[in-house]
Parts: C-alpha cells; sequence; structure tokens
C-alpha cells in the first residue's frame, strides 16, 4: 500500500477502540501490505494474540518478502504465536533457501527450527508445484479442465465474496455461505478461505460447502490443503477426497505435501475410506 494509504489506514484504525473494530477496519481496506506495514500494523492492536488474527485477516495481500524481512514479522510477535505467523506468511518469502537463517534465529529449540524449515520448505515447494499446474493449464488440455472444474460463475462469485469479506465474524461468513447457490471450484474454496478470520475457520467453511463442491485435480487439491494450517490437512483431505478426479495417479502429489511416513498412510486410509 502507499504511504499515504497506510497513514489513513493506520488513523482509522488508531481511532477504533476495540480489536473488534479494528479488524473490520482492516478487513474493509484495499491494497497489499508489505512487511513493515504488517509489524506496523501489529503496533495497533491492543490485546496479545491479536497479530495472528491480523496477518491472517490480511493473508491473501501480502506483498512478496525475504527471510530478512519475515524475522522481523515474527520478532514481532510473541513467541507462542511465532511458529503460527510464519505458517501464513509462508507462502509470500523468496529466498526460503538462502536466506532461512535469518528465519532460524528466531527460533531456540532445534524442533522448532526443524518444523520452521519443513514449513518453509512445503511453501516453496507448493508455489513451484502451483506455478507448474498454471502452466500446464495454459496447454492442449486447459479447455477440457476448466470445463469440469468450473464453479460459480466470476459475476456471482465476486459478489459473494464481497459479502464475505463485509461479515466480520465466522458466524456471519458461514450464514453467508449456507444461503449462497452454486458450486464452487478449488480456486473459489481458496478464495473462500483468504476472507475467513481465524485459524481453522476453513474447516468449518468447506462443511458449509461440502455438498457443493466441484471435481478437482489432485494439484487443485494441493492448493486447498496448503491453504489450511498443517494441523487441519488430514480433515479437510478427508472432507474433499471423493471430489478428487485423478487420485488413483496423482496420490503421490497429495502424498508429498505431509512430512512423515505415519501422515502419508494417513492420506492411503482416507482414499480408501472413500473407495477411491
Amino acid at each position: 500500500m502507499d504511504a499515504t494509504g497506510f497513514k489513513q489506514l493506520q488513523r482509522q484504525i488508531e481511532q477504533a477502540t476495540s480489536s473488534k473494530d479494528k479488524l473490520s477496519v482492516l478487513s474493509s481496506s484495499h491494497g497489499n501490505f508489505s512487511a513493515n506495514q504488517l509489524v506496523i500494523l501489529f503496533q495497533l492492536f491492543p490485546q496479545i494474540h491479536d497479530e495472528v488474527k491480523v496477518t491472517q485477516n490480511l493473508k491473501s495481500r501480502l506483498c512478496p518478502m525475504t527471510c530478512a524481512e519475515a524475522a522481523d514479522v515474527l520478532e514481532a510477535v510473541s513467541y507462542s504465536d511465532k511458529m503460527q505467523i510464519l505458517e501464513i506468511i509462508s507462502r509470500s518469502v523468496t529466498d526460503a533457501t538462502s536466506g532461512f537463517k535469518h528465519i532460524e534465529d528466531q527460533f531456540n529449540s532445534p524442533p522448532d527450527k526443524s518444523m520452521a524449515r519443513e514449513m518453509l520448505t512445503r511453501a516453496n515447494e507448493n508455489h513451484t508445484a502451483t506455478a507448474r499446474e498454471r502452466d500446464d493449464l495454459r496447454g492442449p488440455a486447459a479447455a477440457s479442465r476448466t470445463q469440469r472444474t468450473d464453479g460459480m460463475d466470476e459475476r456471482n462469485f465476486s459478489q459473494l465474496e464481497q459479502k464475505l469479506k463485509s461479515a466480520l465474524f465466522i458466524e456471519d461468513k458461514l450464514a453467508v455461505l449456507s444461503q449462497s447457490r452454486g458450486s464452487f471450484s478449488a480456486d473459489q474454496v481458496f478464495r473462500v478461505f483468504q476472507t475467513l478470520p481465524q485459524v481453522h475457520d476453513e474447516i468449518k467453511a468447506l462443511r458449509t460447502l461440502q455438498g457443493r463442491l466441484c471435481p478437482m485435480t489432485c494439484a487443485e487439491a494441493v492448493g486447498v490443503l496448503e491453504a489450511v494450517p498443517y494441523s487441519d490437512k488430514l480433515k479437510v483431505l478427508d472432507i474433499i477426497a471423493s471430489k478428487i478426479s485423478d487420485i488413483r495417479t496423482g496420490v503421490e502429489y497429495i502424498e508429498d505435501i505431509f512430512t512423515y511416513s505415519s501422515e502419508k498412510a494417513k492420506v492411503r486410509e482416507i482414499i480408501s475410506k472413500h473407495g477411491l
């Protein structure tokens, strides 16, 4: 966001007294946010852990950032929130391989350092896979894939998206989703997730839409899974598994986003449970 627009937003947030009102101002804003602007926003919220809500609110509007900039963001939050914040901003980090030391230094224990590295690695791999998938969609198979995975038309979905952004609480957002009409593609599910204020709200939204999900490829399913916290990925997979059209041939694509062999085995169990 340009400096003038950001200063105006700062004043509006400062004038709001409660975290709820401040988040409402933030949700109604326009533009993208740099790492430095995110840190400044943190200082405007009164409650500990508000930083997670702010970052979740802005996750689809974060500018690309270096590991050094990401470390500044992590430095501004309580230690207990660092990993959660990192998971949200990891997809925006551009130099995860070469600059990881900056982020590693934000964590004390070897397990935390290892988890942070795994988180950035997954985000980087998914970014590459998503880019590859988009390139594929420009090829000869694009027409058939688009026909198979189209959801609600863009005009109606954009209107729904605005209603979701205007609703402040998850209960209100779920009501908006419940009252909507039409089916949802994987990309539209991802965009719905971006409007949700709290970590783990994605599962509630997905269950609301479960009967209206369009068929999706494994690559598209990975995009949905990467949009939720790591601890929720298997639960989300269980909800969307029956909609994955190429699960027999593309299951490795999904397994790759899980770290441990026990989790990969659960992926297979979920697929078998759905008779796929």
